[in-house]
């Protein structure tokens, strides 16, 4: 057999099982996060509840800081290891490892005033404001031991066992869900408190792992005091800082927009919008863990020069991910007001379904720009993109504000600044920016985001024409309209995303 049809044939096998190990383990963190909401509103209430994804928001500040090291370790020491560095790729990884747990302790200054004046600048209803100073000191906590251990984590795409990988996360996503079971399931006082430990001990145990793993996968890179070099820490300050500014850029238009709502409209407020994003963190991290399997790959293309094959990586990874957002927009969309009534039962409003399906739409966008820009990443070519992500996510944060104060739209205006921002942003100048660092034409980017949203389009259709002429009154009839609707929009995502099969005879 050739070598390079055999070497084909060994990475094409090696991400299949990366996909189905991925998607076991996101197939599972998604089931429990179902079901652990409603088990959690219901023990806590939809106000407390609603500070659990604001806490989150809160870390990801930390992250953000921490993202100026962390960020771009991954692609350094990636690149290094493939070009048979070992020596080089030990020394990133030692020296995002001290200087993380450096920055991590500088850090815990500034967050901890934020904890202890939470209820300063949070609308905190009254009784809670203990409870929940202590449970964002806990997921803070928990947040800065993910980003100090996250450099083990780089072993995964160093090693290219992104199987290892799902395997951990799966790991700590059940050890989460197992303690707050027991927490909450009346043994103690129920409290928001019992949330904020359980994460606390899952990120503990996950990153324990992440280090077994790095001392298995990739021993020969692991941390060392002596490795530790100030010419590597100023290389990934340069290309990290880019990377923490996007990322703050796409924090702007979500994170932001949550707490802003808390403020301005109250907890409860807050409370039910953080529920209609449930779905597209849920879709989020299944699109992302998709896009991410291709980032090994990339990285060996962009390591030996390889244009075109980087290139066809690409391309690649925008169609495996369209096709599964497209499926799984597709049936969320169609079935939502079904699927909330089962769900949250009392919880679902016509206002909760909309704020959804204005979170969930741009998921096709962003879905299919991740390809986009974990290339960007490893070409290292973040600057102008992350300047100008800011740039218009703060003007939005500033048409959110307005609309709030000068208008009644309350949460839907805030909701609506979002859907515009995202869908602007990576629809248009995602795929214009991608075309020009690899010098090919916008339309190869920008078509397979407008036939994502064509077949979603009429994916919908086809669901809303089936539902209007079957009684879905019992379970049986709607699992037969769910499974009927969810051949149909395989079908139709496979000719929108793959084109017509060519079958050999």
């Amino acid at each position: 057999m050739n070598e390079a049809v055999k070497k084909k044939r060994e990475g094409g096998g090696r991400l299949f099982i990366h996909l189905i190990c991925g998607g076991l383990s996101h197939a599972v963190s998604a089931g429990i996060a179902l079901f652990l909401t409603p088990f959690l509103i219901g023990r806590l209430g939809v106000e407390a509840y609603g500070f659990y994804p604001i806490a989150l928001e809160i870390t990801a500040i930390a992250a953000l800081v921490m993202g100026l090291l962390n960020a771009t370790a991954g692609r350094y020491i990636a690149v290094e290891y493939a070009r048979g560095n070992r020596e080089d790729a030990k020394c990133y990884c030692s020296t995002v490892f001290f200087s993380a747990l450096v920055l991590a302790g500088v850090l815990l200054i500034p967050l901890g005033f934020l904890v202890v004046l939470g209820d300063r600048f949070l609308d905190i209803p009254e009784g809670l404001s203990g409870e929940i100073r202590t449970f964002l000191g806990l997921m803070i906590a928990a947040g800065l031991i993910d980003a100090v251990s996250a450099v083990f984590g780089t072993s995964y795409e160093t090693a290219d066992r992104l199987d290892f990988r799902a395997a951990g996360e799966m790991a700590g996503v059940l050890v989460r869900a197992l303690l707050l079971w027991f927490l909450l399931s009346g043994v103690l006082p129920i409290s928001i408190i019992s949330v904020g430990v359980a994460v606390l001990v899952s990120s503990v145990v996950s990153a324990c792992i992440r280090f077994f793993m790095a001392k298995h996968l990739t021993p020969e890179i692991l941390p060392d005091r002596k490795c530790f070099s100030w010419a590597a820490l100023r290389r990934l300050l340069a290309s990290g800082t880019w990377y923490s500014v996007n990322e703050l850029g796409s924090w702007l238009t979500a994170g932001a927009l949550l707490i802003l709502v808390n403020v301005l409209f109250g907890a409860a407020e807050s409370g039910v919008y953080s529920l209609a994003l449930t779905a597209a963190r849920v879709f989020g991290g299944v699109m992302l863990m998709l896009a991410s399997l291709f980032i090994p790959r990339a990285t060996r293309q962009f390591a030996k020069g390889d244009k075109e094959a980087l290139l066809s990586e690409v391309l690649g990874g925008q169609r495996l991910v369209g096709f599964f957002a497209l499926v799984g927009v597709s049936m969320a969309v169609g079935f939502l007001k079904e699927f909330f009534t089962l769900w949250l039962g009392a919880e679902n409003t016509i206002l909760l379904r909309l704020l959804t399906v204005m979170s969930l739409l741009p998921m096709l966008s962003v879905a299919l720009s991740l390809p986009l820009f974990h290339m960007a990443v490893v070409m290292n070519r973040l600057k102008r993109m992350a300047l100008l992500y800011v740039g218009g996510s703060l003007l939005g944060a500033a048409a959110a504000l307005a609309l709030a104060a000068f208008t009644h739209t309350s949460i839907l205006g805030v909701a609506l600044v979002a859907f515009g921002v995202r869908v602007l942003w990576y629809s248009v100048f995602m795929p214009f920016y991608a075309a020009h660092l690899l010098g090919v034409e916008p339309l190869t980017f920008f078509l397979p985001i407008l036939r994502t949203y064509i077949g979603a389009g009429i994916s919908v259709g086809l669901i809303l024409a089936l539902k209007s002429v079957c009684d879905l009154s019992s379970f049986v009839a709607f699992l037969i309209a769910s499974v009927s609707s969810l051949c149909a929009v395989l079908a139709v995502g496979y000719f929108a995303v793959y084109g017509k099969p060519k079958l050999k005879m």
